[in-house]
Order: structure tokens, then C-alpha cells, then sequence
């Protein structure tokens, strides 16, 4: 995780010394990883911008159920007190605990209902919107959270940012998934970062770029081998709710998001990805045509105060100077829970 985040410092540092004014993220067949680091991600690029990604989930039965065991557990319990009991302090990181996440408006639960309280769109019981606070010191933890503050909050308020919107486009190719759509959705509200997408299905008219699961968490049925076939599923078990469709409630899996230029596939860029990316720039940057759509850039753009001019001093490399990450597999369940890591096997 730290050196995650080191790499793309570092990156932006390195481009910024070499005088680079312009970035293409490339997203293709990206299906996702732990959610957090998609948020550092945007903020890398927007340290000053704070990001707006809001999530519920079904109230179901037995998801009430659920939050309640594991809420009133932890009733009276302080994580922050030295020596706490470690498997409670992860319990009670998890959303299923009513006192971490924030509202909307990031700010605090103060009760059960508050957080749990179901809200109903169509005839459906859900709970209130609810979003990660990188404030906790227990998501920065190197013992229960990622060992890292998240870009734009703690000792990370201070980044410097090397470019604007106007200088990034992002690709894809249909394949974005779970936390692959949570930085996606920041670029894109938040960000106004735009979008090329390749290739798609022979047929005219434009495509989305994100177009599997589009939520911010999966589950993913590993099947066994079988005589006849072999296969997997996923299904979504937390909505990603985009601004426009806060009051009725409709995920974003069900919102129709296309990106602003659609090209196709050409011989040279199968054979090389630079291909891809230099056709990507042209239409983003030059004014190329698209094969349907187009981006539209400003003439002119008035840089923020907040970006940095100039190439400035060579930077220091930080991820050269970080050991790697300890496995995954050292952590807890409830970590892999949170971090949306673990992905539970159901066999037939």
C-alpha cells in the first residue's frame, strides 16, 4: 500500500522534473484491488479537491441482523486505548459497526438508526449513504489499516498538485470494476477528467467506458473445475450512489455513463500499447477525430494556484526506499472485510 502510493508520487514528481504537460491513465481490463487506494489515486492528482463517492447498502434481514450483533459488541469499547484487543479493534473498522464511516455531509453517525436507519426507494429497504472517513487513525494504522495516510488528510494535506483536468484523459475498454469504478467515478464528477474508450461491440454509436459491475464492491463465486464447463460470477453487494441520483437512490450500475470519445481498434496498436495510448492523446489533446463523440477542450484554461509551474529539482525517488508490502494473506478477515481484499469461494 505505501509503495502503491509512493509509485504514483513519484511518477507525477518525475514527469512534472521532465517537463511533461500532459498524462493518459490507462484503465483497460482493470478489475479493481483494495478501495482506499483508488481514492489516493484521484487525490494524487487532486490533493486539494475533496472527493465526493457515497455508497448504501440493502437492508436486508439479515444485514440488520448483521449490524446489530456486531454494533452493540462493541458497545463501550475505545480502539484508540493502548493495548486494546486487536480482533475487536478490527471488528469495529468495518461498516457493519455503526460508529465508523461518515454521512454525506462527512460527518459522523451518532446512532445505530442514523447510520442503519433503512430508507426506502422503490419499495426497498436501504441503509443511509454513508462514505469512508480518512480521518480515522484506524484506516492509517499500520496494524488494522494500510499503514498510510490517504493523499489529501493527515500528514498528506500538503501535496502539490502537478496538473489539471484538463491535462489528463483516461482509457478504457469496457472492463472496470469495483474500486477500478470508484476512481473512475471521482475523475470523472469530481475531477471533470475526461475519457477515451477502445474497441467495443461492431456497432455505431458511442460506449461506455465502465461497463461490468460499476459499484464499489464485489463478490466473486470461484467455481470448481467441472466436466462440462467452467465458470464464474459476481454479484454486487454495495451501490455506488453518484450525485444526480441521490434522492431516488439509483445505483450507479444502472446509470448509463458514456465516455467521450469511442475509437476503434487499429492493427499497429494490437501489436503495440504506445499505439493505443498516442491515439488516445491525439483525440484528447490535438483535436483528433473520434470514431463517435469527440472531447472539447477550453481554449484557454486558467490554471489553479494550487499547481505547481516549472520543472523545479530533481525529485527523490520515495519508492525506491520502501520495503514491500508484508502479504496480504498476514492480515485479518475483518481487514480483508473492510479493504475489500478477500474474495470468499463458494464451490458447488
Amino acid at each position: 500500500m505505501p509503495q502503491f502510493q509512493a509509485v504514483i508520487q513519484d511518477f507525477l514528481a518525475t514527469a512534472k522534473h521532465a517537463g511533461k504537460t500532459k498524462i493518459v491513465i490507462d484503465l483497460q481490463s482493470n478489475r479493481g484491488g483494495i478501495i482506499s487506494l483508488g481514492h489516493d489515486l484521484f487525490r494524487q492528482f487532486f490533493p486539494q479537491t475533496q472527493e465526493s463517492a457515497v455508497t448504501c447498502w440493502k437492508n436486508s434481514d439479515t444485514y440488520v441482523d448483521i449490524t446489530r450483533a456486531i454494533s452493540d459488541s462493541l458497545e463501550g469499547f475505545d480502539p484508540y486505548a493502548p493495548g486494546a484487543d486487536v480482533d475487536k479493534v478490527d471488528d469495529y473498522a468495518l461498516t457493519l459497526n455503526w460508529r465508523t464511516d461518515s454521512n454525506s455531509s462527512l460527518q459522523p453517525f451518532v446512532s445505530y438508526e442514523d447510520k442503519f436507519g433503512s430508507h426506502i426507494y422503490k419499495n426497498t429497504p436501504y441503509t443511509n449513504l454513508m462514505a469512508w472517513d480518512f480521518n480515522d487513525s484506524l484506516i492509517s494504522s499500520p496494524d488494522h489499516g494500510l499503514g498510510v495516510n490517504t493523499t489529501g488528510y493527515g500528514n498528506r494535506k500538503n501535496i502539490t498538485q502537478h496538473c489539471s483536468s484538463e491535462d489528463l484523459v483516461i482509457i478504457y475498454d469496457g472492463y472496470c470494476s469495483s474500486t477500478c469504478t470508484v476512481a473512475s467515478e471521482l475523475f470523472r464528477i469530481t475531477g471533470n477528467a475526461k475519457s477515451v474508450v477502445m474497441g467495443g461491440r461492431p456497432r455505431a454509436g458511442p460506449q461506455q467506458g465502465v461497463a461490468t459491475d460499476n459499484n464499489i464492491k464485489a463478490r466473486l463465486s470461484s467455481l470448481k473445475d467441472l466436466k462440462l464447463f467452467r465458470g464464474n460470477g459476481r454479484s454486487n453487494t454495495r451501490d455506488q450512489i453518484v450525485p444526480e441520483h441521490r434522492v431516488d437512490g439509483v445505483p450507479s450500475q444502472f446509470v448509463a455513463t458514456y465516455s467521450e470519445c469511442r475509437l476503434y481498434w487499429t492493427e499497429p496498436m494490437l501489436k503495440d500499447i504506445q499505439e493505443v495510448w498516442k491515439a488516445a492523446a491525439r483525440s484528447a489533446f490535438n483535436g483528433a477525430k473520434c470514431n463517435y463523440r469527440g472531447i472539447k477542450r477550453s481554449p484557454t484554461v486558467s490554471r489553479s494556484e494550487d499547481i505547481a509551474t516549472g520543472q523545479g529539482p530533481a525529485p527523490v525517488l520515495l519508492s525506491r526506499s520502501l520495503r514491500e508490502s508484508p502479504m496480504l494473506a498476514s492480515k485479518s478477515a475483518a481487514w480483508k472485510a473492510l479493504f475489500n481484499v478477500d474474495v470468499p469461494k463458494f464451490e458447488l
